[in-house]
């Protein structure tokens, strides 16, 4: 049995939720002064001072203040200002843990996305890499194509899209035309290219399950379905302009995007994003209803529908 999605999620964003919250101060009860984030600062004890206190134990209860002699015996003084910008609510006010991120202490994805990035951005935030990552960005946020192309560009390029080898190394159980459940990272496209070519011998030796297992033969990555899939480098080269000769290869789909966009104009990056997600979507129309979309039916629709978005936003500016 493979452990549930939900939870093993949950348990993958622990690091990202501690860094985003913090406690609210109620009666103290719940929160330890050592252990619990509930200050801006780690705080800072005088030596030998006791370090096992609950929050409680520096309230003074009676006139719902702080005890500011145990603070200034506790604390060193950063931490003594730290702890007293802190206003205390009623007495039965119980302590509540808040999403910092956010004036209303409530979780948003928004900010949950920025703190995953100062998670894992380097130390230096001037660093090149991080200052070419934003450029980069920059310039695909503001392409004009419809906003789920932009949004699904992040999801290629966070590696995130629900491919056969990204499903294999998240453990989630795919079924194959044998109605089991199993890991399975091959891509079907390849499979399915393959197949047409050898349909004859297929038929004759009656092994068709066996031929289909032996032809799937790439790894199915963001980067492999989308560019180097039998069936995408067919769409690619009906594409005109620099994109038919651009024969770029890149170990994942970000480090292609780069390589793209520091390449093409912008006409051509914008078409490669729409073709890319059509691709995607044919993809899906033959992993899920067995329909086989023509390259030339992949590019017709998605140029159909690129140019008749930007005339609709060219209408809504001059309106």
């Amino acid at each position: 049995m493979y452990p549930c999605l939900v939870w093993r999620s949950l348990l993958e964003a622990r690091e990202l939720i501690k860094a985003g919250t913090a406690w609210h101060v109620g009666d103290g009860q719940s929160i330890e002064v050592n252990d619990h984030r509930w200050l801006n600062h780690p705080p800072q004890f005088r030596p030998g001072a006791d370090t096992n206190l609950k929050v409680a134990d520096l309230i003074d209860h009676r006139i719902r203040q702080w005890n500011r002699l145990l603070l200034h015996i506790t604390f060193l003084q950063s931490t003594v200002e730290d702890i007293l910008r802190i206003k205390l609510g009623e007495e039965h006010d119980r302590d509540k843990v808040r999403w910092k991120e956010t004036k209303n202490g409530c979780f948003s994805v928004k900010t949950a996305y920025r703190v995953a990035l100062c998670l894992n951005q380097p130390e230096n935030p001037e660093h090149s890499t991080a200052r070419e990552d934003k450029k980069f960005w920059n310039k695909m946020w503001k392409l004009p194509i419809p906003p789920k192309v932009r949004n699904f560009m992040w999801r290629t390029c966070s590696d995130i899209l629900p491919t056969s080898a990204n499903l294999c190394r998240w453990r989630v159980p795919v079924a194959s035309s044998s109605t089991q459940w199993q890991l399975q990272e091959f891509c079907p496209g390849c499979s399915y290219s393959t197949l047409k070519k050898f349909r004859v011998i297929s038929v004759y030796f009656g092994c068709f399950e066996t031929f289909r297992t032996i032809c799937q033969q790439h790894e199915e990555t963001v980067a492999h379905v989308l560019w180097e899939c039998p069936i995408a480098r067919n769409v690619w080269g009906m594409v005109q302009g620099q994109l038919q000769k651009c024969n770029s290869e890149a170990s994942n789909f970000y480090i292609l995007a780069r390589q793209l966009e520091e390449k093409l104009p912008k006409k051509d990056l914008e078409l490669w994003a729409m073709v890319s997600w059509s691709i995607w979507n044919a993809r899906n129309r033959f992993h899920f209803e067995k329909k086989q979309s023509t390259p030339s039916d992949i590019l017709q629709g998605v140029t159909t529908l690129l140019q008749e978005y930007q005339r609709h936003c060219r209408t809504s500016t001059r309106t």
